[in-house]
């Protein structure tokens, strides 16, 4: 009875993944989307969300807008949006025409092409939902990222980037090898223009977010708390911040005990 009831959790409810099979996976994402790496992309400058946080049945439902702006010189014609593996994500708007060229959820790869290229010093909207809901437990160990008295995610787990991510290449030089594919420096060039983009956290944004939590936890998000308050029993916060913040933040939720003081500059 106890092996069925594993069997169910990690091969049923879960996909069964090996050490072997991440990194096939890993070097097919850049096997099919390589190419892409130097396809130029719009800047995400700002972000403004909405967060629901369930700690006591461990659910996570986002839905969020992306600005991205065309700081380049030459017109944009497709979006590339890389989704997140661990999280249900939904369909993606733009605020104009674009059509879907591809969508491949297994490497969370997707293309979009806009039926009026951006234009240089133009902007627009992405908009998106994510959902993260456990099912049972997967054979790579227990999701800790939300539980009843403890919650901690990252915009990097879940949230949609835009353009491909070299983040997710192989990167052992031995694993490159034996998948086939061509060695490339760990680092690279400090003359490399293009690989500043893909630099963590090179980007600036603007950052708003109504984080939702239980009654009786407080939620923590970057910014400014600009105003607390409930509603259906539960406790909601806005956070905002008042200068771009790096492309990288938390959130977190718990029954944290509150100290406040008026700090005054000496």
């Amino acid at each position: 009875a106890l092996g069925g009831f594993i069997f169910y959790n990690t091969n049923v409810l879960n996909e069964y993944t090996t050490a072997s099979d991440k990194m096939e996976r890993r070097a097919e994402y850049e096997r099919r989307y390589g190419r892409y790496e130097g396809v130029l992309q719009p800047w995400l400058t700002g972000t403004s969300l909405r967060v629901e946080i369930h700690p006591e049945r461990r659910e996570v439902e986002i839905g969020g807008t992306y600005r991205l702006a065309n700081s380049s010189t030459v017109a944009i014609d497709s979006i590339h949006v890389a989704t997140a593996p661990d999280v249900e994500t939904g369909t993606l708007s733009f605020d104009r025409p674009a059509a879907r060229v591809l969508v491949d959820e297994d490497l969370g790869h997707r293309i979009y092409r806009l039926e009026t290229p951006l234009q240089p010093g133009d902007s627009l909207l992405l908009s998106f939902e994510v959902h993260f809901k456990p099912r049972g437990f997967p054979n790579r160990g227990v999701d800790a990222s939300v539980f009843a008295n403890g919650t901690w995610f990252t915009n990097e787990d879940w949230l949609p980037a835009i353009g491909y991510q070299p983040s997710r290449e192989l990167t052992n030089p031995g694993d490159r090898r034996s998948h086939g594919l061509a060695p490339h420096p760990g680092v690279p060039s400090l003359y490399d223009v293009a690989a500043r983009r893909h630099r963590t956290n090179a980007e600036r944004i603007a950052f708003d977010a109504v984080v939702g939590t239980a009654e009786g936890q407080v939620a923590v998000a970057p910014g400014v708390l600009r105003r607390t308050w409930s509603d259906g029993g539960r406790r909601y916060f806005r956070y905002s911040t008042d200068a771009p913040i790096e492309n990288r933040y938390d959130f977190f939720s718990a029954d944290y005990a509150v100290h406040e003081e008026q700090w005054s500059p000496s």
